[in-house]
């Protein structure tokens, strides 16, 4: 969160004009120019001119803050935060942001408390970032009053102090900063005044935030005002909140506030799983899997799959044994199966022990691996209907096992399971 409150203050060269390219600075700055410098950096950090190069920008930028300029300081200290190229060590950064900040503009002081709580360059520190903060709070910066507000309500780098929490908040939501509007709303939300929540939440929206939008959202849906909630899930999906395409998704699944849209409904979806979200391509490939569109169906599937999903392993595996497109590859799901198993997946080894049980294509049978996958199933399944199933094979294949064979698997099968406890 630090990071992006900080981010929408950092305040950096003002931007170049349309003539004001790299032609015009280069011999000031290879003269030794620390002002011509820095914009020439500007230069390559914007493309004026130039092919844009961050590198050589950071390298203009180091000269000019070499000579002292406060602002090539800043610039340079903010690339190298960012971990932008292979210059990203952590003592320049400090070294160049502790000059920029003893000079007092509040933004370099702000970024330098980047720095310290995600360890970006040295060591996490919040007690550092936080004092970083404070100073930078003293001299107006919004951002980092706000930040400093979340440090003090949460206890992390500073004494809990929730008052002084809600009054560096209420001097930001003053001037109309929505991430401090936002806090605001979550502090009141966490001592039990919905209402004054939903106030703060809607000042925060219509200032532009994301996550006061869904926040809103939620509010509205616990209290069952469905069509409300839809609205303000849309807005937050619109602006690309995930979790607010999800939630949409969903309510138009089910018709919650409205009427059913399945089409929409996996439009936002794919927004989401576009995005990278592993429920949002289940839940895509699901719908595909209903629509008879199995080419889309495993193509979601595994992508969530190789993401690591065992749910999408699995059901991408139930894929490959049933047919896609009519032809079956036993193979395939033999390989997805065992890897939902092995990550204690119960449906999947239920349904590893039976392929195994039986056997198909070119997966031979494997009485023993069967056994010891549907023990597991049986014995962890939250289903009756697996646990069952699992129970009826087992009660088969104990018939084809020695004795002595059945004794030491259910051994090791009893040490699997109470490694998983």
């Amino acid at each position: 969160m630090l990071k992006r409150i900080l981010s929408a203050w950092r305040q950096p060269e003002t931007p170049l004009a349309a003539d004001d390219g790299a032609a015009f600075w280069l011999a000031r700055a290879e003269a030794g120019e620390a002002v011509a410098q820095r914009r020439l950096g500007l230069c390559y950090a914007q493309h004026q001119g130039v092919v844009a190069d961050w590198a050589e920008a950071a390298s203009w930028w180091r000269r000019a803050a070499e000579q002292g300029d406060v602002e090539a300081q800043y610039l340079l200290g903010q690339f190298l935060a960012s971990g932008a190229g292979a210059m990203a060590e952590g003592v320049p950064q400090k070294r160049w942001y502790t000059k920029v900040a003893a000079n007092e503009p509040a933004t370099a002081k702000a970024n330098l408390a980047v720095l310290y709580p995600d360890g970006l360059g040295v060591e996490p520190d919040l007690a550092a970032a936080a004092g970083w903060l404070a100073q930078a709070a003293e001299a107006g910066h919004v951002g980092a009053a706000t930040e400093l507000a979340v440090l003090h309500a949460t206890g992390r780098g500073v004494t809990q102090d929730l008052a002084k929490a809600e009054a560096l908040l209420a001097e930001a939501a003053a001037q109309n900063f929505a991430p401090a509007q936002y806090n605001l709303g979550r502090l009141c939300l966490q001592r039990g005044d919905d209402d004054a929540a939903l106030a703060w939440y809607l000042k925060a929206a219509a200032h532009g935030s994301v996550e006061a939008a869904f926040s809103l959202a939620t509010l509205h849906r616990q209290r069952q005002d469905l069509a409300e909630a839809r609205q303000w899930y849309q807005r937050a999906a619109a602006d690309g909140s995930v979790p607010a395409q999800l939630a949409l998704a969903a309510m138009l699944l089910h018709g919650e506030g409205g009427v059913v849209d399945a089409k929409a409904a996996a439009q936002w979806f794919e927004r989401a799983a576009l995005a990278g979200d592993v429920t949002a391509q289940l839940a895509l490939a699901r719908l595909q899997v209903q629509g008879q569109d199995h080419g889309e169906a495993v193509a979601w599937f595994r992508r969530a799959a190789e993401a690591g999903s065992a749910a999408a392993q699995c059901e991408l595996a139930q894929l490959f044994a049933t047919g896609v497109n009519g032809r079956t590859d036993p193979g395939e799901a033999l390989h997805w199966y065992s890897e939902a198993a092995k990550r204690n997946y119960p449906p999947a080894q239920l349904r590893l022990g039976l392929l195994l049980a039986e056997g198909q294509g070119a997966v031979a049978a494997n009485p023993v691996a069967a056994y010891m996958w549907l023990g597991l199933a049986e014995a962890q399944s939250a289903d009756p209907a697996e646990r069952a199933v699992a129970a009826e094979v087992l009660a088969r294949l104990v018939a084809t096992l020695p004795a002595a064979e059945k004794i030491r698997l259910d051994g090791v099968l009893a040490g699997e399971l109470a490694r998983l406890k």
